[in-house]
């Protein structure tokens, strides 16, 4: 019985930090200035003019800011969770008792983000009526 519970121990703690070095490397990934490319919100796009001198700010531990024109919108943190299916990220705004449930997908330099303040989105996309906002991001060139 003991063998088991310690063989249990063992597989458990190395999924733990498979997944915490997982989290890890993508929010290296996420650390950058990201500028929209498209951004649907309750199935309705934004023009490409609203979407002008928008952008996200994101570190390597997860804290965020968004700006528009040079000034700060909103700043929160993230908790990344890449062992989902598809992966999942819980944003937090500094400030406010709210979570956006998303979920997210990183390719390079682009960075696909998904999120309603409701349930989380299983799927990438936004319909009207959804409550669902889904944005499409790319790194920022220095």
């Amino acid at each position: 019985m003991n063998k088991l519970l310690l063989t249990l121990t063992i597989v458990l703690t190395g999924a733990c930090i498979s997944i915490a070095d997982d989290t890890e490397k993508d929010l290296k990934k996420l650390a950058g200035t990201w500028e929209p490319v498209s951004t649907t919100e309750d199935g309705k796009d934004k023009s490409a003019d609203e979407l002008k001198g928008e952008k996200v700010v994101i570190d390597e531990k997860g804290n965020w800011e968004v700006f528009k024109d040079g000034n700060s919108l909103l700043k929160g943190s993230v908790k990344l969770d890449p062992s989902k299916k598809p992966k999942a990220a819980d944003w937090s705004v500094e400030g406010a008792d709210i979570v956006a449930k998303g979920i997210y997908e990183l390719d390079g330099d682009k960075f696909k983000h998904c999120f309603s303040l409701m349930e989380r989105p299983t799927e990438f996309g936004s319909k009207e009526g959804s409550g669902i906002t889904n944005i499409v991001f790319k790194k920022a060139k220095k």
